[in-house]
């Protein structure tokens, strides 16, 4: 009755049956995972949380991937009608030990949320692999020994979660790419200033970004390497469209690299933007 006077008055606002929000306070990323989780399925003292935030939305809790504007995704294990920004997938099998709780929000785990997005979004799964061997999220021997349990259970993306593992250099601490490593041997056989690899840049969005080739100098250069094999996706085109843009925007370089015929144009633009 409580919550009711003061949803009436202007205090509170109704944002799903039993899930209220303080007024005035503005939407965020956060709240509409957690609104998700709990209307996917509430707690129970028996079974543990048998919702959690999935595929890009757990992926993205991760540091696998990163967007800020995407549907959130929530892995529940009812029925539930979708509603706006959120969509629900039921399954019939969400383990206790594929959830965990990362900031007060239930998740799948890495390699759930990775063999998820490779159901559901199969272009952003190298990247999120590539990702989470680089920060360790998993390795290669858990994610194939989940892919060996899982394949009993009939679930979609394990032959593409074999495909992205079986085609990822496993040893690499770095996420980089082969297109990475040859736009910057063209930097060194042209016998200009090496950048540092793979660094993270602050946004304007409270979150960092990754750029593939960095010279820290005024203004900065930052070299993004594209190819078009790997970034058709919609989502990671929109991301990459935002990350350029908001490098831009602080008063970097931002130079890009989509194809390996670019060579020449690529380190004539270099040039200019080092002053050499």
């Amino acid at each position: 009755m409580q919550i009711r006077t003061l949803v009436d008055k202007g205090i509170l606002r109704q944002v799903a049956r039993g899930i209220v929000a303080p007024a005035g306070v503005p939407p965020s990323w956060d709240f509409d995972v957690m609104t998700g989780v709990i209307l996917g399925g509430p707690p129970s003292s028996a079974e543990g949380i048998r919702s959690a935030a999935y595929s890009v939305t757990a992926c993205i809790r991760w540091d696998l991937l990163v967007k800020p504007r995407y549907p959130v995704h929530i892995l529940t294990s009812r029925q539930v009608a979708p509603r706006e920004n959120l969509l629900f997938r039921r399954t019939v099998r969400l383990p206790g030990d594929e959830i965990s709780i990362v900031d007060g929000i239930p998740v799948t785990d890495p390699v759930r949320s990775f063999l998820d997005l490779c159901d559901t979004h199969p272009g952003l799964a190298p990247y999120a692999y590539r990702r989470g061997l680089h920060l360790k999220r998993f390795d290669e021997g858990g994610v194939l020994d989940r892919v060996s349990r899982e394949s009993r259970q009939g679930r979609g993306g394990l032959v593409r979660a074999r495909d992205v593992v079986r085609n990822t250099d496993s040893t690499s601490t770095r996420g980089a790419s082969d297109e990475e490593d040859l736009v910057y041997g063209w930097i060194k056989k042209a016998r200009l200033p090496l950048p540092e690899r793979n660094v993270y840049v602050p946004s304007s969005f409270g979150w960092k970004w990754e750029v593939d080739l960095f010279y820290r100098r005024h203004p900065a250069v930052c070299i993004e390497v594209s190819p078009w094999g790997t970034h058709w996706d919609e989502w990671i085109y929109d991301k990459d469209n935002l990350k350029r843009n908001d490098l831009m925007a602080q008063g970097m370089v931002v130079l890009v690299v989509s194809n390996p015929n670019q060579k020449q144009v690529f380190l004539s633009a270099l040039t200019n933007a080092l002053g050499i």
